[in-house]
């Protein structure tokens, strides 16, 4: 009986996990789904549509990494454009998953004051998982994020200080 119940215990802890991270990423995963609805048709089969979703939602990951890297070199060679980067990064990343998290509080009825403080710190949860500010990124996405500073060294080298 102690084995069934320490399996369960580990299914609900993966489970609970495995729907915390997709909160998290959850601005990728939509908007890897509004983008299939332009390439794929209703009559396609679920797991293409779930294949494509994932793939962009993949890409757009990627593209916030270069975004990332553009955005903290310009920010080191004093070029006043990372700022609007940053937010752009920041609102797309972290205030979607805020104000989904905000949501479903508010429809279990919970104090507002508790609400906002769990909204709050699941987005500096979320912001930590990307790390705006410091200089590193995933291995999987550090080609990009390596890219977005190539990019942004050759377009503003003339602003280096």
């Amino acid at each position: 009986m102690e084995l069934l119940f320490y399996w369960t215990f580990i299914g609900l802890w993966f489970t609970v996990r495995l729907l915390f991270r997709c909160v998290a990423y959850m601005p990728l995963l939509y908007t890897g789904y509004l983008i299939s609805t332009h390439i794929l048709s209703k009559k396609e089969s679920g797991i293409g549509w779930l294949i494509l979703t994932i793939v962009l939602a993949y890409f757009i990951y990627l593209l916030i990494f270069f975004f990332k890297g553009m955005m903290l070199c310009l920010k080191e060679m004093n070029v006043r454009i990372w700022i609007p980067l940053f937010f752009l990064c920041i609102a797309f990343t972290c205030i979607m998953p805020v104000w989904m998290v905000q949501a479903i509080l508010y429809r279990v009825e919970v104090n507002q004051t508790v609400v906002w403080i769990l909204s709050i710190a699941f987005g500096y949860y979320v912001y930590l998982k990307y790390q705006f500010a410091s200089d590193q990124s995933p291995e999987i996405a550090t080609p990009f994020y390596r890219a977005g500073i190539g990019l942004a060294t050759f377009m503003f080298k003339k602003f280096k200080p």
